[in-house]
């Protein structure tokens, strides 16, 4: 007995005047990796005595030349394992297509009779329509021929008429026919038929025994996927998330009924580690650019202002318990570098390249829950969910869906790369909390010394909750940071606010009651050259 024998042997074989023997098999199993997928098949069939060249049809023509694996379960041994084009899909789409336009092409010809068979009646009931005034001659008509005129007008014009309504239904019977065909001749040359693969697996054995084999290759044209549904009752409730994995393929094979395996893998990927190259210094003259601005940090990535670099300031993280997830649907395997997720039930995926929703899992999350605002960009509160121990959640990034308080919310994009300890994920805007930004004119002033002058900015901030409880609230504006020594910041007034030096970052955190309104006020004064223009709103 000779278990399980791999192969990857897969030079092209001569054509030796031996036994060809067709076997059916089947897809078991697919490992769908974010690019690309393993196929895995399963096939037993009787084997007869001596060498015979097994040809496993039907397979992609997208797979991986050097990923074939061929298994074999039997008193046999295998000798060689090739592939080669097979063009039966083809011909039988160029057949199928040559049959509609024949079809269609008798269908024309039958319109067209019935078309002038209907022409010829309306033409006869114009006729019978024109001669019903007979003229009497010198001695008159007599009055049995006119009898027998009018019931002979009478009863050709019935007929002419009960011919021409079956014909007029002939056609619409036959045009109908016809649209029929033609969409279905437009159907078929949409579809996109490719040649597929015959594996040929030859095999010796010594007798007549039954053999099992497993086939597995990479295709191309597939991959999965990552996007999400976040549930958000309200904010005294946890986070309540979908998984899903968006599968498809247009391998030009179909998966019907297979277990699926879902991969972060990415075979596609180059698997070589980096080298570092020696890194020579050369000097060049530097080209400085006079700064005369006043450089404002805003709230969001990292952006550049007049050749000065600037940074957001992360928030500190939020510590939250993070309980264990429910039991789940599918079975998660770790490897060194990826991550497997087993789906339970099985699943049909058509080579249409369409995506196909499959679930992963489904579980509460606890998170943290506070809202922000930076009304100087968006006079919006915008609510944040603050997870921590998200590592353990399996996670990619990907597309969600959010929905809060039973509404659907939006779209937003769910990012990994920057969470460090605590995930942070916006859940959209609040219409119930208002925020406004109000310059208070009455102590905003402009003032003349010298050769100097002096903006002084006094704003209004507030914050209005109309929700039934109570919530807290981030709120951020920012103080202009100077570059230069001939623009001076000074009373400076913020309320509160914890403040960055470098970056002139303001941080309130306010916890608002329901129903109430709180006020901040933030107040500064900038002194620089009267030939210079600032804008400082």
């Amino acid at each position: 007995m000779r278990l399980p024998i791999w192969m990857a042997l897969l030079a092209t074989m001569p054509a030796f005047a031996q036994k060809r023997q067709t076997v059916t098999s089947n897809v078991d199993k697919v490992t769908v990796f974010l690019s690309g997928a393993q196929v895995t098949r399963s096939a037993t069939t009787s084997l007869p005595a001596g060498t015979t060249t097994l040809v496993f049809q039907q397979v992609s023509p997208q797979l991986e030349q050097r990923s074939i694996q061929v298994q074999g379960q039997g008193d046999f041994t295998i000798l060689s394992v090739s592939r080669e084009l097979n063009l039966l899909k083809t011909q039988q789409k160029q057949e199928k297509v040559q049959q509609l336009e024949t079809e269609i092409q008798v269908l024309e010809e039958k319109l067209n009779r019935e078309r002038n068979a209907l022409a010829v009646y309306r033409h006869e009931e114009e006729m019978l329509n024109k001669n019903q005034d007979i003229r009497s001659t010198q001695n008159g008509v007599k009055t049995a021929d006119l009898r027998e005129a009018l019931d002979f007008h009478r009863a050709r014009l019935a007929e002419v008429l009960d011919k021409q309504a079956q014909a007029a239904k002939a056609v619409l019977v036959t045009e109908k026919e016809l649209k029929t065909m033609q969409q279905q001749l437009v159907l078929v040359n949409n579809q996109h038929t490719q040649a597929t693969t015959d594996l040929l697996v030859t095999i010796s054995s010594k007798e007549n025994i039954n053999g099992r084999f497993t086939l597995s290759y990479l295709v191309k044209n597939a991959g999965w996927y990552p996007q999400y549904d976040l549930r958000v009752k309200d904010i005294k409730h946890p986070m309540e998330l979908v998984y899903k994995a968006n599968v498809y393929q247009s391998s030009g094979e179909e998966w019907k009924n297979v277990k699926l395996s879902l991969s972060t893998g990415n075979p596609s990927e180059n698997g070589t580690k980096p080298t570092l190259q020696p890194w020579y210094l050369r000097a060049s003259t530097p080209d400085y650019q006079q700064l005369n601005d006043v450089v404002v940090v805003g709230y969001g990535a990292a952006k550049r202002i007049r050749g000065v670099a600037t940074m957001e300031v992360a928030a500190a993280p939020v510590k939250a318990e993070f309980k264990e997830a429910e039991a789940p649907t599918v079975a998660v395997s770790y490897s060194a570098t990826t991550i497997n997720f087993d789906i339970a039930n099985p699943y049909t995926i058509e080579s249409d390249g369409k995506p196909n929703t499959v679930a992963i899992k489904e579980q509460e999350v606890p998170a943290l829950y506070q809202y922000y605002a930076a009304p100087k960009l968006d006079k919006s509160a915008y609510l944040i969910a603050r997870i921590t121990g998200w590592e353990s959640l399996n996670l990619l990034e990907g597309e969600t869906s959010i929905y809060f308080e039973g509404m659907y919310v939006g779209k937003s994009q769910l990012g990994l790369q920057h969470a460090g300890d605590t995930l942070q994920v916006s859940l959209g805007k609040d219409k119930n909390i208002t925020v406004n930004r109000t310059l208070q004119k009455d102590y905003s002033q402009r003032q003349f010394i010298g050769n100097y002058k002096t903006d002084t900015r006094n704003w209004e901030i507030s914050v209005r909750n109309s929700k039934r409880d109570a919530v807290s609230i981030v709120l951020q504006d920012q103080l202009p940071v100077t570059t230069t020594k001939d623009i001076e910041i000074n009373r400076v007034e913020v309320e509160g606010a914890q403040q960055d030096e470098i970056t002139g970052l303001l941080t309130w955190k306010l916890e608002v009651e329901p129903g109430k309104e709180v006020k901040k006020h933030l107040k500064y004064a900038v002194k620089y050259p009267k030939a210079q223009v600032i804008n400082l709103d």
